[in-house]
């Protein structure tokens, strides 16, 4: 039996792990922020054009699994945390709602 295996990254694949990054991020800063558990927050992300392409692609996903009550895209956010993703960076931040 022979399994072959297409290792090739695609563009939605590429995206899926920058919005992975930025939901550790988000998660890490809810942490430190002192926030309980089940404390609804207000996010604010910014970044680059590839960035805003996957926040817009997976925003659902990322409110979903950082109890986002709203997350929005800003082109500039005073203050905010930086987040890596891969070479990238995502700029955020949060807020109890």
């Amino acid at each position: 039996m022979t399994a072959l295996l297409d290792t090739k990254i695609t563009d939605e694949l590429k995206k899926e792990g920058f919005v992975r990054d930025l939901v550790r991020g988000i998660q890490d800063l809810r942490k430190k922020s002192g926030f309980e558990i089940t404390d609804r927050i207000n996010l604010c992300v910014s970044g680059d054009e590839e960035l805003k392409s996957a926040f817009e692609m997976f925003k659902d996903f990322v409110a979903n699994e950082t109890l986002a009550a709203s997350a929005n895209w800003s082109a500039d956010i005073a203050g905010a945390t930086e987040v890596k993703a891969d070479e990238k960076s995502w700029q955020i931040s949060v807020a109890k709602a």
